[in-house]
């Protein structure tokens, strides 16, 4: 199958609930990593950049902030 989407790379951030060390240790986060890139295979993507802000709903606002404007500079980046 021919991928649909030509540019070939795609930009992932993610957040969760809980602590990076705890999806990291379980394999949660390598689970997650593998499941995307099997999506997104069949369009032709086959760079996949990934950004995981952890343990979201239990920082303050400052660090919440922080991942923002993150996300916002890696999606202006990232088709530059």
């Amino acid at each position: 199958m021919e991928g649909l989407l030509k540019h070939g790379k795609a930009l992932v951030i993610s957040t969760t609930g809980g602590p990076e060390q705890h999806y990291k240790s379980t394999g949660l986060f390598d689970a997650y990593v593998k499941t995307t890139n099997g999506f997104f295979k069949p369009f032709g993507i086959q760079d996949v950049e990934y950004t995981c802000f952890f343990a979201v709903p239990s920082i303050g606002d400052e660090r919440r902030n922080t991942f923002l404007e993150s996300a916002y500079l890696l999606g202006k980046e990232f088709f530059t």
